[in-house]
């Protein structure tokens, strides 16, 4: 039996959360869709938090230890990020977030919800924090710091919300294809997936 933790109550195998018990070990298990959402969605709070953190070098948000950009230069600094963040978005995490789903998808059905975080993508966020952490706070001009900061994360923020949307989304995609080719994978080859 799997014990929801949405309605409190026991349900059948098969459903979108649930926790098995065994022994004394709980292991939460999610679909195919559940993983993609939760993996869409800590892509979409990722952006978020880089989209919030950028505010004070834009002069935007107020914060006495940080030098902001002064007069025009928060609108450059925004228009250039979102359009580099655009490109980004659509080359680079476009295949990872294909990737992503494509391995998400993979995993097995009880798998826990552990399985999401391979160890090349806890590599990768580990790298990407650090990185984040070294341009905040190594000493260089606070001016550049801020040019710096000001167009790096709204790039990122937009890469990373067009990556989120398209984990969510490219998820109808795949269960479309998958209705489609009534799980025969030699059709599958001819649909977009």
């Amino acid at each position: 039996m799997i014990f929801s933790t949405v309605s409190g109550k026991f349900r059948r195998p098969g459903k979108r959360l649930g926790i098995d018990v065994q022994g004394r070990t709980r292991v939460v298990h999610l679909d195919q869709i559940g993983r993609c959402r939760l993996y869409g969605g800590l892509w979409l709070c990722a952006a978020v938090i880089l989209g919030w953190r950028s505010l004070p070098y834009l002069g935007w948000v107020f914060d006495g230890q940080i030098t902001p950009l002064q007069g025009d230069g928060p609108y450059y600094a925004v228009v250039l990020g979102i359009g580099i963040g655009w490109v980004k978005g659509r080359t680079v995490l476009r295949r990872s977030a294909d990737r992503n789903i494509q391995r998400l998808w993979n995993i097995a059905e009880r798998a826990p919800i552990t399985a999401i975080f391979n160890v090349s993508v806890l590599v990768l966020l580990g790298g990407m924090m650090a990185l984040g952490v070294v341009l905040r706070h190594a000493p260089y001009d606070p001016s550049v710091k801020a040019w710096v900061i000001g167009i790096t994360y709204p790039a990122v923020t937009v890469a990373l919300g067009m990556g989120g949307i398209r984990i969510i989304g490219g998820l109808r995609e795949k269960e479309q294809v998958d209705r489609q080719c009534n799980g025969m994978p030699w059709i599958r080859s001819h649909f977009r997936t």
